[in-house]
């Protein structure tokens, strides 16, 4: 292309006789240049405003508008400008960095901020031009497209940006694989799932060592490339609008196994699917999963919808009424991952949820970590106040189990349990449902040697209303002549704060029988006193478990003491309980007595709560006036350091 024109200082460039090598020289020299040497960078551009200047002032301008830029880009470069594709052209840098051609881009950039005046064969015009500019890094992969195509591309990202951009080829190449997973994705979707399966996850109950429950977990394995990670498929699904259809056969999928291996008749169990925020915000979310619910005649009350905390998900008017309609139904929600995103500790209260789920990284690591451990049972604390169950996801060894149980978790996910499988491993598996296995049951009847604890390095602190419990049990320590109003003021305080059914203490008689002395008992709870005034110690052993330094926990009723279970078979009282604690009452290292509390449900204490039962023993034993019992239990001023 020959313009004739001149260089005019005023305006920095003018337009003189350039000539601008074609496309076919390009790609020769680029070979050439490649093999000789490195560190070569190109700078493409394009005239945008190029067509309207043709039209208003004539090809002639035109074409004296595109001489004067290749000439004044090549002057700032020192590079070899060349046309590509009609007005796309590109300058050449050879031995120049990265960075040095962004900073001549961006020179560039700036002189098109003035105008460019044409010389008097163009009426002496001076005109503003838009321009685009890309760098270009040269590498081995540059040219793995024609060159036309790879300029388009890196000028369409300064378009995008408007202003000029670095192109990479290996960044590019990533970006073209996305596109293509993208529409992989979206073929198997509208190809009726093709290519999507279901895992499943048991969730299980520590107490009983069986499983309780399943979390189905979507699969996808993508056509010619193998199994794609959950966390990419499903945000690329909900970034294109897709998650609903996964959602939807995710949750009849799920039925439908469950109901085939007849899981959905057993009393407790439950289905975990995920659901993602994007999905509870649509006006036919609820109505969908009724629809599929009564589709495939599955128990509404057998169902939970795991929904991901996460800033897309807040509860609202509209979010409130959905939840609220299924389960008014008996669908029950979980919160998954709390603790990683935006819901606070002091909103869940009002969140119509009925599990909160931990992220794994609250377990990893959890047995070697005393603040783990206590964000743990603040999650319980706050689950268990806000009228939640908690599951601790990502449990994979022993160790964890006992920390997380420990520390208030309801239910347990994770590799100790189970891994992920498919139905057909579920089936094979599906005895975990009706055997506890000892290898995964947390033992339901424990013992806390206090000794053994002081002198352990895990540090535990007493939570506000523990700490108020104590100040109360004190005050009436303090106030009070009268022991026995005091052991049953303690008892109903006590009682009170864990909710328990019954709160009673016995005391020795002799070297074989134990007296109940005092009992308090909630509102519409039944005394037990009159069956229990002597209860055999020795005969089935239950004098021997009870040491100065231990607590008896039993989880549920099969652990019972013989002649316990028997006093209540008896007194037909056996259905109202189900779990115990006994706390003994020492002197001298031996058992003098027993503190304890019964409940109807299965109830498990925090460490906290034991420690703090144990120093109210002290207070009983105060009361009652043993005078020695300071000696064994230490200064009644270390109490409060617990």
């Amino acid at each position: 292309m020959d313009v004739c024109t001149r260089f005019d200082p005023n305006s920095i460039v003018c337009v003189r006789c350039v000539s601008t090598h074609e496309l076919i020289e390009f790609e020769n020299d680029m070979q050439k240049f490649m093999e000789t040497g490195k560190d070569i960078a190109l700078i493409c551009y394009d005239i945008r405003s190029l067509r309207k200047i043709n039209h208003a002032y004539g090809r002639k301008a035109g074409d004296a508008v595109l001489a004067a830029v290749a000439e004044y880009v090549s002057e700032i470069t020192g590079g070899t400008v060349y046309r590509i594709d009609g007005d796309l052209y590109c300058a050449v840098l050879r031995h120049c960095k990265q960075e040095q051609a962004l900073e001549l881009a961006y020179e560039i950039e700036r002189r098109f901020t003035k105008p460019w005046r044409l010389t008097p064969d163009c009426r002496d015009t001076s005109l503003y031009v838009n321009v685009v500019l890309a760098v270009i890094e040269v590498n081995a992969k540059t040219f793995d497209c024609p060159y036309p195509d790879l300029f388009e591309q890196a000028l369409e990202n300064s378009r995008k940006l408007k202003t000029v951009t670095l192109f990479d080829t290996e960044s590019e190449q990533v970006s073209q694989e996305h596109i293509r997973l993208q529409m992989d994705l979206r073929s198997c979707i509208l190809e009726d799932m093709n290519g999507f399966d279901i895992n499943f996850q048991p969730i299980a109950d520590p107490l009983s060592g069986t499983w309780e429950g399943l979390e189905a977990l979507c699969r996808w394995q993508r056509p010619g490339h193998g199994w794609v990670s959950p966390y990419t498929f499903i945000k690329e699904a909900e970034e294109m609008g897709y998650i609903h259809n996964i959602g939807a056969w995710m949750l009849e999928r799920a039925m439908e196994t469950c109901m085939d291996l007849g899981l959905h008749r057993l009393d407790s169990f439950f289905i975990s699917v995920n659901v993602s925020p994007l999905q509870v915000i649509r006006h036919d979310f609820a109505q969908s999963v009724i629809d599929i619910i009564e589709r495939r005649q599955y128990p509404y009350g057998k169902l939970l919808l795991e929904i991901t905390e996460s800033s897309e998900f807040s509860i609202n008017e509209h979010t409130r009424s959905t939840i609220d309609r299924l389960r008014g139904l008996g669908v029950r929600f979980a919160l998954d991952d709390f603790g990683t995103g935006y819901s606070s500790f002091s909103s869940l209260k009002n969140m119509p949820i009925d599990y909160l789920k931990t992220e794994h990284e609250f377990i990893r690591n959890i047995e070697h970590d005393s603040y783990l451990q206590y964000f743990f049972f603040m999650l319980s604390e706050v689950a268990r106040n806000s009228g939640m169950k908690l599951i601790a996801e990502g449990v994979e060894t022993k160790e964890q189990l006992d920390c997380v149980v420990r520390n208030g978790a309801d239910l347990i996910q994770g590799y100790y349990f189970g891994k992920p499988m498919d139905s057909k491993g579920l089936a094979a598996d599906i005895r975990h449902f009706y055997e506890s296995s000892p290898d995964l049951q947390y033992l339901p009847m424990d013992y806390m040697d206090f000794q053994k604890w002081s002198n352990s390095k895990v540090a535990y602190s007493i939570t506000p209303a523990l700490f108020s419990l104590l100040s109360r049990c004190m005050d009436t320590l303090l106030h009070s002549t009268a022991p026995d109003e005091a052991v049953n003021e303690i008892l109903r305080e006590v009682g009170e704060h864990f909710k328990v059914n019954r709160a009673f203490v016995f005391l020795s008689e002799d070297s074989i029988f134990f007296s109940n002395r005092y009992e308090w008992c909630a509102d519409n709870v039944e005394s037990q006193m009159a069956f229990f005034q002597d209860v055999d110690s020795a005969s089935d052993g239950f004098y021997d478990i009870l040491t100065h330094n231990s607590v008896y926990i039993m989880t549920n009723k099969t652990q019972l003491p013989q002649n316990l279970s028997e006093r209540l078979q008896l007194s037909g009282h056996e259905d109202t309980v189900e779990s115990l604690v006994i706390v003994p009452l020492s002197r001298d290292d031996h058992v003098i007595g027993y503190e304890g509390f019964d409940d109807s449900v299965s109830r498990q204490w925090t460490p906290e709560e034991m420690i703090l039962l144990h120093n109210l023993c002290l207070l009983v034993l105060i009361v009652l006036n043993h005078q020695r019992a300071s000696d064994q239990y230490g200064d009644i001023r270390a109490i409060g350091n617990w």
